[in-house]
């Protein structure tokens, strides 16, 4: 069985808590697909939704946002994060460039000032932080199927293990569509 693993830091991502709404109209017109009038109501609709006290606590309860739907959920799912494992801020320079592409749109010198510091000489083409808490991806190649199991750490001590990390989410394993992201990216074990 092939199996490959990465850590994404969750600062990477888009957190639907905390994201300004054009790069939420970014997210949902590149990767959810939608028509560009659809794209700015839903961002304008997960704003509402914020401002009135509703927070996001797991990348499904977008689908209490009206105007959402499973397809468009699974086609964010992988760039975003929310709850616990998206507190501490969104850090673009830890973005991949699937996700750097969404803020292309959304922030175009923004983008461009992150590709030229990942581009000079010494950045080795990433950028390296300390993050507090990681989306931790396991791809699993079993027959004809590609499957994804998907966990989330936080980085921190606890009195009930020894262990300098804990869980704070686990996803149900899923299978991959061909045209996931996920799939054409390099993953090292």
């Amino acid at each position: 069985i092939e199996v490959s693993v990465s850590l994404l830091p969750a600062a990477g991502l888009i957190d639907i808590n905390q994201a300004q709404p054009e790069v939420l109209f970014a997210l949902f017109l590149l990767a959810g697909r939608l028509p560009q009038e659809q794209a700015r109501l839903l961002a304008e609709s997960v704003v509402e939704s914020r401002t009135a006290g509703r927070r996001f606590d797991a990348v499904e309860d977008l689908l209490r946002v009206p105007g959402a739907s499973r397809t468009l959920l699974d086609s964010v799912r992988d760039f975003i994060v929310v709850g616990e494992s998206g507190q501490g801020g969104m850090s673009w320079s830890l973005a991949p460039d699937e996700i750097l592409d969404v803020l292309a749109v959304a922030n175009p010198a923004q983008a461009d000032a992150v590709r030229a510091r990942r581009s000079s000489p010494g950045a080795g083409g990433q950028t390296t932080s300390r993050s507090s808490a990681y989306r931790a991806d396991a791809i699993v190649r079993y027959g004809d199927k590609t499957w994804l199991r998907r966990r989330w750490i936080s980085i921190e001590t606890s009195s009930s293990t020894a262990l300098p990390w804990r869980y704070t989410r686990t996803e149900p394993p899923r299978v991959l569509m061909e045209d996931s992201f996920l799939l054409g990216r390099s993953f090292d074990a």
